[in-house]
């Protein structure tokens, strides 16, 4: 049994840029029907800016000033540009297999509910430029009331700091899990779903960057991609889909409707 990873473009690449009000504020990645893929290995990676407006002679050029009250989330911090997540089989009609509306929100849960602030400070901080709020240990329980702002773990020393990693002069670079139920199952047998579309609907800019300065910037993402773990198939997995070829598959989805998300168990039956 081999492995590869796969690295993926947009369907819709046009020239590499993608964003709300500039560039293209959709993203469609189309996975092959070849192999087993190993969901939880999937990534989404790319190179995050923010960039000012009506500036045609440096379009693409990143703000590296730490002192403009430019912000992300500290909690959700790249994901916020995913609006509206959708995976459908290639095969089957476009089939929709899951659809996440509210995607800033799950995402929201799940990294102040699973993560502890140094795991925010460590792994989130370099995957997705989220720190999140509040401290370590007890010694430094004492400066989260502000006052003395030249401290890290002040109220305004934590926003800076969260500040800092997204004014390198080539942007933030990326490297997302995305999170939904069916990247959190077993591996998904790609040729009995004929293929995934997996399309990412980007977010407007006044939900990705906040601040007193937000309202001259706007966002772009620069040379997308999605890192595709694939298995190559045994002979006895090869034999029982030719036995069988219309299989039965259960993965785990999450829906979400304005302020509700749900979880259910879905069942493909072709």
């Amino acid at each position: 049994m081999s492995k590869r990873y796969l690295s993926i473009a947009s369907s819709n690449g046009g020239n590499g840029i993608f964003g709300y009000s500039a560039g293209n504020p959709q993203l469609k990645f189309l996975v092959s029907n070849n192999g087993m893929l190993q969901s939880q290995e999937l990534r989404f990676q790319g190179t995050f800016k923010r960039v000012k407006n009506n500036n045609p002679t440096t379009p693409t050029t990143n703000e590296t000033d730490k002192t403009k009250d430019l912000n992300v989330d500290a909690f959700v911090g790249i994901q916020s540009v995913i609006q509206n997540l959708e995976i459908s089989s290639r095969q089957y009609s476009n089939r929709s297999l899951e659809s996440i509306q509210n995607y800033p929100r799950l995402v929201g849960n799940f990294m102040s509910s699973l993560h502890s602030k140094s795991g925010l400070d460590t792994q989130m901080y370099h995957e997705q430029g989220s720190k999140g709020y509040g401290f370590d240990t007890l010694n430094e329980e004492s400066h989260l009331d502000g006052t003395n702002a030249k401290t890290k773990y002040s109220s305004a020393g934590q926003k800076i700091a969260q500040r800092v990693p997204y004014c390198a002069i080539k942007g933030i670079p990326f490297d997302l899990r995305l999170v939904c139920g069916m990247f959190m199952s077993n591996d998904i047998d790609l040729e009995a779903l004929g293929g995934l579309a997996i399309t990412l609907n980007l977010a407007p800019n006044e939900n990705v960057i906040y601040g007193a300065d937000a309202s001259a910037y706007h966002y772009i993402i620069e040379n997308p991609r999605l890192v595709v773990p694939v298995l190559s198939k045994t002979e006895n997995e090869q034999m029982a889909l030719m036995q069988n070829p219309n299989p039965q598959m259960n993965f785990l989805s999450f829906t979400s409707f304005y302020n509700t998300i749900n979880s259910t168990d879905q069942q493909v039956v072709h």
